[in-house]
């Protein structure tokens, strides 16, 4: 078997790093400025793609041949993948579900009034802010410049829509579990 050049290494190793850090990213309420980051970067990887393909297509070798190597030919793929997981909410459906019952006893906790908590650890979230209005549970996961997200847990139905001191976005992940985000 013909190993890899190490520039084809490198891109490939940058790939599967970059879709790493994309789908941990767009697992959380508000990626921010993460997103524009995930996107420059890929463009650049994308750039190196390119960059190490031309040679071997001015070489004239047979793109059939190219196109039989799957991990290579799937980076230029690793783009929409990004734009899917940053449009879908199933990442963080997936995130809240490994950790729900975790999750499910903190927002069920009395402990908290409505208002500031100590940030804290809740399985794979990381809380930052709990509010209650009335049976719905808001309970901030991340924050940016001027954005707040995380999960609303309200297992009495859909949360009260109040833009004007919530979230100006909330979307269902499943169950009593829903998905707000804001930007101030």
């Amino acid at each position: 078997m013909r190993r890899r050049p190490l520039e084809q290494r490198i891109v490939l190793t940058a790939a599967a790093a970059w879709l790493a850090v994309a789908v941990y990213t767009t697992s959380d309420a508000d990626a921010g400025f993460m997103a524009v980051g995930l996107f420059l970067t890929g463009g650049l990887i994308g750039v190196a793609w390119l960059v190490c393909l031309a040679p071997e297509l001015g070489r004239g070798e047979p793109i059939s041949r190219r196109l039989r190597d799957v991990p290579w030919m799937c980076v230029p793929l690793l783009p929409v993948a990004a734009i899917f997981l940053a449009d879908t909410r199933w990442p963080m459906a997936v995130r809240l579900w490994l950790c729900e019952p975790t999750m499910r006893a903190y927002m069920e906790s009395p402990r908290y009034p409505r208002g500031w908590s100590e940030p804290e650890r809740v399985g794979y979230f990381d809380v930052i802010w709990v509010d209650r209005d009335g049976p719905a549970i808001y309970a901030t996961t991340a924050t940016g410049f001027i954005t707040k997200g995380g999960i609303i847990y309200a297992p009495e139905g859909p949360p009260p829509h109040q833009p004007e001191r919530y979230a100006r976005h909330v979307h269902r992940l499943y169950g009593p579990w829903y998905r707000f985000y804001d930007a101030d």
